[in-house]
């Protein structure tokens, strides 16, 4: 399953390839904007990032005050970065809506990376309560938050796909992970790989391993739910064997 997940998402970004990287531009820049844009705001209006606050609760010295605070300084203050959560999950529900189309060969547009505002709250709910979990089982000797990671990865795909609440969302991606989860590991693998080999390529490297690897999860999304179909076209039209089959929005 990972190996044809990865052939399938390499193919389809290079059909796409145009695209594809014009929204991971859009996105990018967007994100970027939004990063410095908050951080001004933060300066201007003398927000602290929670950090920065906790260490002066410490008790420490000045010296390590200073230390910590330079160590801290680029993180947002709270009210940034809940702002800064919710436009990015906005962004990454509408490229899951464009990245559901794709594979499943309907047709999509650049515009849908804008389109994640139906789903918005229970998307940032999800994004916190997944992050906590994973954080969480990190810091518990690490094997545990990469299961869940993998075990619940599927969350935001189903709430675009199907509109599943927060807690629906959660069963189904444990549902359907349940038997593919070492595959589910090879992908994560895939996807440290492509990461690292995009990062040595430098901008244009990642300006192909992000659509990549985003699409590469779509596909397995799509596979746990339809099986090896999710990469097949058909053989009469050339379209993906799903076009039509599907549930997306």
């Amino acid at each position: 399953m990972a190996t044809a997940c990865l052939k399938r998402a390499w193919d389809l970004t290079i059909r796409n390839i145009g695209p594809l990287l014009l929204a991971t531009l859009i996105f990018l820049i967007i994100y970027i904007a939004t990063e410095f844009s908050l951080s001004l705001l933060d300066k201007a209006m003398e927000w602290r990032n929670p950090s920065q606050v906790f260490v002066d609760q410490m008790g420490v010295t000045e010296d390590q005050k200073l230390m910590y605070h330079s160590v801290f300084k680029d993180q947002l203050s709270f009210p940034s970065a809940i702002l800064s959560i919710l436009i990015n999950v906005f962004l990454t529900l509408g490229a899951t809506r464009l990245g559901l189309k794709l594979v499943s060969g309907e047709k999509f547009d650049i515009g849908m990376l804008f389109s994640g505002g139906p789903w918005l709250f229970k998307g940032f709910i999800a994004h916190l309560l997944y992050w906590i979990m994973v954080i969480v089982g990190l810091i518990f000797f690490i094997f545990p938050g990469i299961y869940l990671a993998i075990r619940f990865g599927m969350v935001q795909p189903a709430i675009v796909d199907r509109n599943m609440g927060v807690i629906e969302a959660f069963k189904y991606s444990s549902r359907i992970t349940q038997n593919n989860r070492v595959e589910l590991f090879l992908i994560l693998l895939f996807t440290i790989g492509i990461t690292i080999a995009g990062c040595i390529a430098m901008i244009v490297g990642l300006l192909f391993a992000y659509p990549l690897i985003f699409l590469m999860w779509i596909v397995a999304y799509r596979w746990l739910q339809y099986g090896g179909r999710a990469i097949l076209d058909d053989p009469m039209t050339g379209a993906p064997m799903l076009a039509g089959q599907t549930e997306n929005s």
